[in-house]
């Protein structure tokens, strides 16, 4: 069991693609860039997984962390150098004497695996992870657990969550979470891949409390139910002078996109088209009035798909051109009006 804090190193990873207003060119190097920086998470933090930062979106004040159990963020005044962490301890391990709100009796070792995190403009937040102790300690623990920051307040404990109707659900190995902040409502939705479908959370209107009777529940399924783990990210795009709302997934070696009701937060499919191979992260951008889809499809390469949005449905276009390499993640930033500049700042595998 490790206790000692953990030290963050502040790195470019995957592959950016900056929106710019200049002339498009593709530009492709291997490795990180930059000069990086490291900075103390709090104690407690513990063992951190891959893929355990968020940025919300990229747009938010904060940076989010899944820590071995629970959450902690961090802000981006100084975005070089993240600071003023605040954690929350969700689950107690025997013998850690980390003041986990929630006391095991297991030797669980892991909580969060997999997480996403939203942010609403003044900084209130909302995170969601699975829990990967409830597979051993299910009687107490739900498989996904809640965290939140109202305004600019530390991150505390939101609620357990139940990611099936009648049953707990399970969350796969390998599967990604995605949530988003709906500004009309002003609410806060959270989508976790099951092998029966996407659970809808709304995680608005937390409670604190720790036992798992009183955890959030689904307001709805989405009907993407996946052989193999699923990939799923949220996102907002401006489309004909309106804010879209979007959920993409990774399904069985298909790009699947949703349009998520701007009101209820719940997703209806729109469009989907076969992937090259199986997208490991998607990114959802407007260029030009236009909406794309960026997979990264591991040595598949980097792939794009040009979205079309219609009144009842929509439509995926494989775009021709695909930048050959080995890609796990994709990160798309700028300008919604600009033209596409992509730039690898990683390691290949």
């Amino acid at each position: 069991m490790k206790l000692a804090a953990r030290f963050l190193s502040v790195l470019v990873a995957g592959v950016v693609l900056y929106l710019h207003t200049g002339a498009a060119r593709a530009q492709s190097a291997c490795g990180p860039t930059g000069t990086p920086s490291s900075v103390s998470l709090p104690q407690f933090a513990g063992t951190l997984t891959a893929g355990n930062l968020s940025t919300a979106g990229g747009t938010s004040n904060y940076l989010y962390v899944v820590t071995q159990w629970g959450f902690a963020r961090g802000s981006l005044s100084n975005p070089s150098s993240p600071g003023n962490f605040s954690q929350v301890v969700i689950a107690d391990e025997p013998g850690s004497g980390n003041g986990g709100l929630i006391q095991l009796s297991c030797d669980c070792h892991q909580g969060g695996t997999a997480f996403a995190a939203a942010e609403a403009p003044d900084g209130s937040a909302r995170m969601i992870s699975d829990f990967n102790a409830s597979k051993q300690a299910g009687t107490i623990l739900a498989p996904s657990e809640a965290g939140r920051a109202d305004a600019g307040g530390g991150v505390k404990f939101g609620q357990q969550v139940k990611i099936a109707n009648g049953s707990d659900g399970t969350f796969p190995l390998g599967g990604k979470i995605a949530a988003i902040y709906l500004a009309g409502p002003g609410k806060f939705f959270g989508y976790v891949p099951t092998p029966n479908g996407v659970a809808v959370i709304d995680l608005t209107n937390t409670n604190g409390q720790t036992v798992k009777s009183a955890a959030l529940t689904p307001v709805s399924i989405l009907g993407w139910a996946p052989s193999s783990a699923a990939r799923v990210a949220a996102f907002k795009v401006t489309y004909g002078g309106s804010d879209l709302y979007l959920l993409a997934g990774s399904i069985d070696g298909a790009v699947r996109l949703a349009t998520i009701n701007p009101t209820t937060g719940i997703p209806s499919e729109s469009a989907s088209v076969a992937a090259s191979a199986t997208p490991k992260s998607l990114a959802v951008a407007a260029v030009n009035g236009r909406i794309f889809v960026f997979s990264a499809e591991g040595t598949g390469g980097l792939h794009v798909y040009e979205y079309v949005p219609s009144q009842f449905s929509g439509t995926l276009t494989p775009v021709a051109t695909s930048i050959p390499g080995n890609f796990d993640r994709v990160m798309v930033r700028g300008s919604q009006r600009a033209r596409p500049r992509s730039r690898s700042t990683t390691r290949s595998g």
